[in-house]
């Protein structure tokens, strides 16, 4: 089994990545774009409102949640490297592709010849490198990992008020941490709770309208007050 120098790869992969300046040029200015659009995608800042339904678990007294308030959500997205590394990241596919290619050869009964085996490198880099930065583009479901929600909720069918501040870290695809509740209708209460929660960014741009479904179980501390549990949806405007 013939296999390919190391030495070889990267001439044909320079050749390939730096054939003219112009595409160097084009490459600095593509990965800064997507840099740039990665970094703010990683924020989600701005008002949300919303519709939470309701339950008691005591008495089961139904309610409906009017909200709105300011979300800040941060998320785990992926950043596009700088061009040297890039590079070497390209190189070192496109490097392991071909040295798979001359050993599917060889199990076949072939070898690739040296000439082959460049012309392979140089087909491989554009579309390794295209296919880099694709799995670095947008998607619909970013790693969240820490936010703050400060929510207001007006109660239909009741004159009352919540207002509530929820804290949560990012677990896997979901997020997940503690809130406080103030109640205000005839008396203030105060309640304690556990929010779980997805969010969906709506678009692959660096501001993305986010669509956030939750459920949350809120322990009441005041005296005569009842435990809630409730699910939710918010739609928050990443305009800040």
């Amino acid at each position: 089994m013939r296999h390919v120098p190391c030495g070889f790869v990267v001439a044909a992969i320079t050749i390939s990545s730096g054939a003219t300046a112009h595409a160097d040029t084009d490459q600095a200015v593509t990965i800064a774009r997507l840099t740039a659009q990665r970094v703010r995608r990683a924020v989600v800042v701005g008002p949300f409102v919303g519709l939470a339904p309701g339950t008691t678990v005591d008495a089961g007294d139904r309610h409906l949640g009017v909200l709105f308030g300011l979300d800040l959500s941060l998320f785990k997205v992926p950043i596009i490297p700088d061009a040297a590394t890039l590079k070497q990241i390209v190189q070192d596919r496109v490097q392991a592709r071909v040295i798979e290619a001359v050993k599917q050869a060889a199990l076949g009964g072939t070898t690739m010849s040296l000439a082959e085996q460049q012309t392979l490198a140089e087909e491989l880099v554009a579309a390794v490198r295209d296919q880099f930065l694709e799995e670095r583009r947008g998607r619909r479901f970013e790693r969240p990992s820490l936010r703050l929600v400060i929510e207001s909720a007006r109660w239909t069918g009741a004159d009352a008020w919540a207002n509530r501040t929820t804290i949560a870290k990012g677990v896997g695809p979901v997020s997940i941490g503690p809130s406080l509740t103030v109640l205000s209708a005839t008396t203030t209460e105060l309640a304690v709770g556990l929010e779980l929660s997805v969010q969906a960014l709506l678009s692959r741009g660096p501001r993305s309208p986010v669509a956030d479904l939750f459920v949350r179980y809120d322990l009441g501390l005041t005296d005569g007050s009842d435990d809630v549990i409730g699910v939710g949806l918010r739609l928050i405007l990443d305009v800040i």
